[in-house]
């Protein structure tokens, strides 16, 4: 060994007593247990500070995401409101009338009308009608009144109005209000255990309904 390489190997060996070596230019250095434990508890703080500061962006953003709905949600109308044409039948039959539907975005409904026996013979009058909102679900209302003709006695104007309140319609008040589809079926002395379903039938026929159909107001 030459005395340049011995003087090397002095000097090194002062840097640390417990130094040891790989190679002429790196060294392994043993921490004491104490230092150790700091530089854990440091790591450990700054982990928990990163998280921190994670959970922190996540609030702030799950905040900034719920208000924003909030404000959408504020901006859609209180209620919407769909109306009949004046309802006639052919065939000469003397009855007619109208209905009308109005949904509320807590889940209030409306749902009234009128039909009117300007003839001779007695008849029971009714409507089935069903909306569907964007999302494909439909909300289905069912009405049937008696009407007197000129042979029997009693009135011949059948009115009805339904009131109360569907969870559901809350629910899908957006996707109603984002465009609804609906379609309605009037008729006199039917059978009105199929009137509604003829209703579905067509909607479903024409893929408008893909998500099922909540019976808001049935015939009971």
């Amino acid at each position: 060994m030459s005395t340049l390489q011995a003087r090397r190997l002095a000097g090194a060996a002062l840097v640390s007593g417990e130094s040891m070596f790989k190679g002429p230019h790196s060294q392994i250095v043993q921490l004491s247990p104490s230092t150790l434990a700091k530089l854990k508890e440091m790591q450990e703080i700054a982990r928990e500070k990163a998280a921190e500061k994670a959970r922190d962006a996540a609030a702030a953003k799950a905040a900034a995401e719920a208000a924003q709905q909030q404000a959408i949600w504020d901006a859609l109308p209180a209620s919407l409101d769909f109306r009949t044409n004046q309802i006639t039948f052919s065939n000469g039959c003397p009855v007619g009338g109208w209905a009308e539907i109005r949904l509320y975005k807590n889940g209030n409904y409306e749902f009234w009308g009128h039909f009117h026996d300007s003839g001779a013979p007695s008849y029971d009058a009714g409507i089935a009608w069903v909306i569907v909102d964007n999302e494909g679900t439909g909300f289905s209302f069912e009405a049937k009144v008696h009407l007197n003709g000129t042979f029997e006695s009693g009135s011949r104007d059948g009115d009805w109005h339904q009131t109360g309140n569907n969870p559901q319609i809350h629910a899908h008040w957006a996707a109603l209000c984002a465009g609804s589809h609906w379609k309605w079926s009037a008729n006199v002395n039917w059978d009105w255990g199929i009137l509604l379903k003829q209703v579905e039938d067509g909607l479903k026929a024409a893929g408008t309904i893909v998500a099922g159909v909540v019976a808001v107001v049935a015939l009971v």
